[in-house]
């Protein structure tokens, strides 16, 4: 699942990444007894899945920390624009994961 730069560091693709947010997203949907819609990327995760809400994303947060290895400090699920919180697509997480996990900065900013 995982692959090697040439300094030996741990180092996922973007697809790895989706794969694992899709995987987050869906246990937490069924936990809470929801469906898990199609997941497109761009769709909002906040707001844009039924029954996705905070305790899910608090939870999704964890989940996905412990299974990326990465501290998130902020809520990866939002984004500030303007001063003003907005719910970030699904494309805009895994970005912002890519560059936490395989950058090693915090929060997706």
């Amino acid at each position: 699942m995982y692959s090697y730069h040439n300094v030996g560091v741990l180092y996922m693709s973007k697809t790895e990444i989706a794969k694992v947010l899709r995987s987050v997203i869906a246990d937490c949907l069924h936990r809470s007894g929801r469906e898990v819609p199609e997941i497109g990327s761009d769709m909002k995760i906040i707001d844009g899945f039924p029954g996705f809400d905070s305790l899910c994303g608090l939870e999704a947060t964890i989940d996905l920390e412990l299974r990326l290895g990465v501290s998130l400090d902020d809520n990866i699920f939002i984004k500030e624009v303007q001063g003003r919180p907005k719910a970030r697509t699904f494309a805009e997480v895994v970005t912002a994961l890519l560059a936490i996990v395989n950058g090693g900065s915090n929060g997706g900013k």
